[in-house]
């Protein structure tokens, strides 16, 4: 995965990371400036650059972007998350998502954005986790 790809070759090396779905473009200048004022690389963070974090009252069990209720029961708390085109980390939340996802099973969880940004996230105790405002739509 991108985060084994961080850990092997770029451990410390930046400051920042994107994961972004294959259809998105991104306008990097915007990214680093918006980074580069509202965030610290050692703080854990995550920023949803697409739109606000994602805080469902339950899993999505119908639709596009389901899953399984064996996987994830009606009974357990669904993380906030971000919607899956795009999100921003500090070196800090990679590193901590990389440590926590050494030693969690993914059971087969198919929704990346939701087991990444989410349940690691919220194992790994980052509660950093926010949208853009109005003004900053045009990432």
């Amino acid at each position: 995965s991108g985060y084994q790809f961080l850990k092997d070759n770029c451990a410390q090396k930046y400051d920042i990371v994107t994961f972004t779905d294959d259809d998105t473009f991104l306008d990097l200048p915007n990214i680093l400036k918006y980074s580069t004022t509202h965030l610290q690389s050692s703080e854990a963070a995550f920023r949803c650059l697409k739109g606000r974090p994602i805080d469902p009252t339950s899993a999505p069990y119908s639709g596009k972007y389901y899953v399984y209720p064996d996987i994830w029961p009606p009974s357990h708390i669904v993380p906030t998350y971000c919607n899956g085109q795009c999100s921003l980390l500090t070196r800090a939340a990679a590193e901590k998502i990389i440590d926590t996802a050494l030693y969690t099973s993914r059971h087969e969880f198919r929704l990346e954005d939701f087991y990444f940004t989410g349940i690691l996230r919220h194992k790994a105790g980052i509660t950093n986790i926010k949208g853009r405002s109005k003004s900053q739509q045009s990432f």
